[in-house]
């Protein structure tokens, strides 16, 4: 006896998504209760690749098939959304992943109605291939006639105006330029912010994005452009902000957020080219887990920032330029991950409630680095992962690199590098 499709219909949609998508959409076939629960599912995915995911260009070349398909899956987004339109129904989630310029204008339409449908959670991406295009391995070449030229969607005003927006992520060929700057920004309610591949023609464009919203906790910014400094201030909900590989931003980063919990953030580029960039996040004084990579760190910036690291508990450094000499302390660090920072040479370390080191680095010769950790508990754990040229090995040297460490449970992981036999690694406990 079938007794699920008798349940009320939001338990029913709340069945539905925790299920994949796939499987959500094999339910509409089930039953007519179950087909009318997928209708108003609130819950909303297209994408565009599976119109052509069994078409082969190669062989069968680009026909009206191809395009008649695509018109097809753009009429089935206009039914979806003016269906909830229509009745009167809240869309919870919408995500769109197109592949060519000709959803352009559809974009807009679309917008408008997820307005109207009050849509809380908006995922926009263009795919990385157009399978009707003649260069695959560029993204954002679209037909155009006998030509393909290079193109970004510009975002319609009417997305920066949907107030019930939570969660807003844009992937790829998005162009913010000075438009915007004469356009009201209305996201309000907007906690979750994304943006990924994402160009910014004007630079204040970014800043007054972030003025307008108010309930922002969540920033990632990946591999965007056209920005040269980033200011984060008056964000007294800010929790977390990733920046990963945004190689414009030359001038620096400041965040002012004291609720600010988690900082990511790896610039893309020559480290050497980056070393004026400044790094302000002193004003963070509920910071608990820091990542950095590919930075300079200087004497200044540690004593300016030492305040930050009480409530610290994960603090991640990889591939940055450092002092030579650190003496800190982290009363509630748990986990500290020290990679291939090379101009270290002396660490001091003061860490009563450490629970795990990982430490890697490639030793040329001279003197090891020393790495101490003070009121060292007799729980934590240190990894250690050597790479040493063969000639540079030295026995007693290296017994002395452990020692300092002051910590009794020690692993390491020895790559001595010995041409013309390769590499020979060496675990020891």
């Amino acid at each position: 006896m079938d007794r699920i499709s008798h349940l009320p219909e939001g338990i029913l949609h709340k069945i539905m998504s925790m299920l994949p998508e796939e499987d959500v959409a094999e339910t509409l076939v089930l039953s007519k209760t179950w087909f009318r629960t997928w209708s108003s599912f609130p819950f909303l995915d297209f994408d565009e690749s599976q119109t052509s995911i069994y078409y082969d260009v190669e062989k069968y070349g680009i026909d009206d098939i191809m395009w008649e398909r695509r018109n097809t899956f753009y009429n089935f987004v206009d039914k979806s959304l003016l269906r909830f339109q229509n009745q009167g129904s809240n869309i919870k989630q919408i995500k769109l992943s197109l592949i060519n310029k000709v959803a352009y204008p559809r974009i807009d339409y679309w917008m408008k109605l997820a307005s109207k449908c009050g849509v809380e959670v908006l995922h926009i991406k263009f795919m990385d291939e157009d399978p009707l295009s003649p260069d695959t391995r560029s993204p954002r070449l679209f037909p155009n006639g006998n030509k393909f030229v290079r193109e970004c969607y510009d975002i319609p005003s009417s997305l920066l105006e949907i107030k019930s927006l939570i969660n807003l992520s844009l992937e790829r060929c998005f162009l913010f330029d000075q438009g915007h700057l004469n356009h009201p920004i209305k996201l309000s309610s907007l906690k979750v912010l994304c943006l990924r591949r994402v160009e910014f023609r004007d630079k204040q464009v970014f800043q007054n994005l972030l003025a307008s919203c108010p309930s922002i906790e969540y920033i990632t910014l990946y591999s965007c452009y056209g920005i040269d400094y980033v200011s984060m201030h008056d964000l007294s909900k800010l929790k977390g902000v990733t920046i990963v590989q945004c190689s414009s931003i030359m001038a620096g980063l400041e965040v002012d957020a004291p609720s600010l919990e988690n900082f990511h953030l790896h610039l893309q580029g020559n480290i050497y080219e980056r070393a004026k960039t400044t790094i302000k996040i002193d004003k963070c004084m509920n910071l608990n887990k820091l990542f950095m990579k590919s930075l300079k760190l200087s004497d200044e910036w540690f004593l300016q920032h030492r305040h930050i690291f009480t409530l610290l508990q994960t603090l991640e450094l990889r591939y940055c330029i450092m002092p030579t000499v650190i003496n800190m302390s982290f009363p509630q660090l748990k986990v500290i991950k020290l990679e291939m920072c090379d101009t270290l040479e002396k660490a001091y370390i003061d860490a009563p409630n450490l629970n795990l080191c990982d430490y890697t680095k490639y030793y040329h010769g001279g003197n090891f680095p020393s790495i101490s950790f003070l009121n060292c508990s007799s729980e934590s754990k240190i990894n250690v992962n050597l790479f040493i040229r063969g000639g540079a090995w030295n026995f007693l040297k290296l017994r002395e690199f452990f020692q300092e460490f002051k910590c009794t449970n020690i692993s390491a992981i020895l790559h001595i590098c010995s041409s013309p036999y390769g590499v020979v690694s060496v675990f020891i406990t």
